[in-house]
């Protein structure tokens, strides 16, 4: 398993929520974030100092 973070970014830039994940690899990662990032503005996904991915909502 690997460690993953999720950040939630406000609307002022800043991050407004973390998550801790443990997952399998990047792709089971990627498809958990989906399912959160359609409640938050923006979300990024990191292993360590490692982006995976950034989901916006549509404005």
């Amino acid at each position: 398993m690997k460690h993953y973070s999720v950040y939630a970014i406000g609307a002022d830039g800043v991050i407004s929520m973390r998550i801790d994940l443990c997952l399998a690899n990047d792709d089971d990662a990627k498809k958990r974030v989906q399912l959160i990032a359609s409640q938050y503005r923006e979300v990024e996904l990191w292993q360590g100092a490692r982006m995976i991915a950034e989901f916006k909502r549509p404005h």
